[in-house]
């Protein structure tokens, strides 16, 4: 009888699998052990006008793993399950890393949406040995309240021996509960090795069925790159 090929899905330790089909031709059994990515909810604003901000997150728990590039689709719907928007970007993730991503003033109706979910996949995974996250450091971080208004302001610290070609800053507000009441973000250029720059974000205060902005529950999110 002619058996079939061993192959890296037939559930067997064949073929020099180090385990059941993983290792040897198969994928990499630390990498087949690997927790997925979790997208936490998205937090929706409304930027007025018909628009859209979202807060997503996304949480690596690998402490040994982060993913030179993966892809996430953001999907928003009406309450008829009609697509309002389908948004699909390539980003990474270091080991451990909670990471968070404003997307601001979408061309969304933000009284459409009734639902919305964020769809992960195509990961190329990479150890933390060679997969190394920039340091970067915020100080001097203050949240200015107005009538309408907060800003966020600060600095970033480059304590790299190279330049980091874009960093991106997102701030994200919260009421005295830890609720989520609106986010934004700004991009710095080029900043040199062991250097630093100022940054300061302007965001509108929308807490309509919220508490109280506590300006002290700021939240930063730092995506900094070579």
């Amino acid at each position: 009888l002619l058996r079939p090929a061993p192959t890296c899905i037939d559930n067997k330790q064949n073929q020099s699998d180090e385990e059941i089909v993983c290792g040897g031709p198969c994928t990499p059994c630390a990498i087949k052990k690997l927790k997925p990515l979790q997208a936490l909810p998205l937090q929706l604003f409304d930027a007025g006008d018909g628009r859209t901000t979202v807060l997503m997150q996304i949480q690596n728990a690998n402490p040994n793993y982060g993913a030179r590039k993966f892809e996430y689709t953001i999907r928003l719907a009406d309450k008829y399950g009609q697509e309002l928007l389908a948004s699909t970007q390539q980003v990474g993730i270091y080991a451990g890393e909670l990471r968070g991503i404003v997307l601001p003033a979408l061309t969304v109706d933000f009284q459409k949406i009734l639902r919305s979910n964020v769809i992960i996949e195509n990961i190329v995974w990479e150890s933390s040995a060679t997969l190394v996250r920039p340091e970067v450091q915020t100080r001097e971080l203050k949240t200015s309240v107005s009538e309408k208004f907060a800003s966020v302001e600060g600095v970033v610290q480059n304590n790299n021996p190279y330049a980091l070609g874009k960093t991106i800053v997102n701030a994200a507000l919260l009421d005295q509960e830890g609720l989520y009441i609106n986010a934004s973000r700004t991009s710095l250029e080029n900043i040199a090795p062991f250097s630093e720059r100022a940054f300061k974000i302007t965001i509108p205060i929308t807490t309509q069925g919220k508490g109280a902005l506590d300006p002290d529950r700021t939240r930063m999110f730092i995506e900094a790159t070579r």
